[in-house]
């Protein structure tokens, strides 16, 4: 029983040794007349070798037959291999080309998304009401009340805008029991009644800052900066806050400075002397914008209108002081 088991392996083993070897003289075969034929077509159909018919075809159809027949396999797997890597290769760049682009588009989809967040945030924090280049009044400037005068006379036309927390504490003030505090906080509120009226339809506005910032001064700042506005203030603190900042301050004080008259040595006016100054025989008379003239040895006129000559200009950090004596 073994013998025969044996036997049967052994023609098993044979049967498949001879398929391969008749498979690989057919394919040898096969390559063969590949290449006859190829060499015909391309070279040998033209030009004979040696000037005999066929001699070169049959030379290269041997050499494929050959070749085939004794390196077939070793060919076969290095031409696989070959393609294999080549293949791979192709796959591997056209997949990281693939990535790449999708990447990018990612990439730019969520800076997209980033930036028209961002704009949607920052829409959200300006108010579409405010003009840019509106001026912000803060609570000193209403109650020092000269900037309702810059408003009638018409040198200031652009939209002025009182936030409401400026508006609770001139509430608050005149809320207060200190009488001079009352005071201020109930004039605040009357020039702001005044300069609504003057201000006109569409430029005057009262915004909400909807802030927490206790300090007024502080959200103030911060309104002017996201709205690109202007603020007007005679406070010093807050206009050096502000400088800082970077917003543009409108300083009712130095406008006054800048709009006083020129008075220069030499010029003559009629004053009303109202009061006798500190040194012997002075008399004291103030021009229409509050500057202070001391005229000498006018003491004995005082309530009454007199021509006058400017002798001496001083600028002092209080202000200008005009010396001047009776023109006779």
């Amino acid at each position: 029983m073994k013998s025969i088991k044996n036997y049967s392996k052994k023609v098993s083993q044979s049967i498949g040794k001879g398929i391969k070897k008749t498979s690989r003289i057919i394919w040898s075969f096969i390559f063969g007349l590949l290449g006859f034929f190829v060499s015909q077509t391309i070279y040998f159909g033209k030009y004979s070798l040696f000037h005999i018919s066929f001699l070169g075809e049959t030379i290269i159809s041997a050499i494929f037959f050959l070749l085939i027949y004794f390196f077939g396999k070793l060919i076969i797997l290095s031409i696989g291999g070959w393609l294999e890597t080549l293949v791979g290769n192709t796959l591997l760049k056209i997949l990281n080309e693939f990535w790449r682009v999708q990447s990018n588009r990612l990439v730019e989809s969520i800076r997209r998304a980033d930036t028209t967040k961002e704009k949607v945030e920052n829409s959200k924090d300006v108010n579409p009401n405010i003009i840019p280049g509106a001026v912000v009044l803060d609570t000193s400037t209403i109650i020092d009340g000269r900037i309702l005068s810059v408003i009638k006379t018409g040198f200031m036309n652009s939209q002025i805008v009182v936030t409401q927390n400026v508006v609770d504490e001139l509430q608050h003030m005149a809320d207060k029991s200190d009488t001079l505090k009352r005071q201020k906080g109930r004039r605040g509120l009357d020039t702001l009644k005044d300069i609504r009226k003057a201000c006109g339809k569409g430029l005057f506005y009262i915004a909400d800052l909807n802030d927490s910032t206790a300090d007024v001064d502080k959200s103030l700042v911060s309104f002017c900066k996201k709205t690109k506005s202007r603020i007007a203030t005679v406070d010093y603190n807050l206009n050096k806050t502000a400088q800082v900042a970077g917003i543009k301050v409108l300083n009712i004080n130095l406008l006054a400075n800048e709009i006083k008259t020129n008075l220069l040595p030499g010029d003559t006016m009629i004053v009303k002397l109202v009061q006798k100054g500190k040194e012997e025989k002075q008399a004291v008379a103030y021009l229409e914008d509050g500057t202070m003239l001391v005229v000498k040895d006018a003491d004995a006129f005082v309530g009454k209108h007199k021509e006058i000559k400017v002798e001496k200009v001083l600028q002092t950090s209080a202000g200008r002081m005009i010396f001047a004596g009776l023109n006779q």
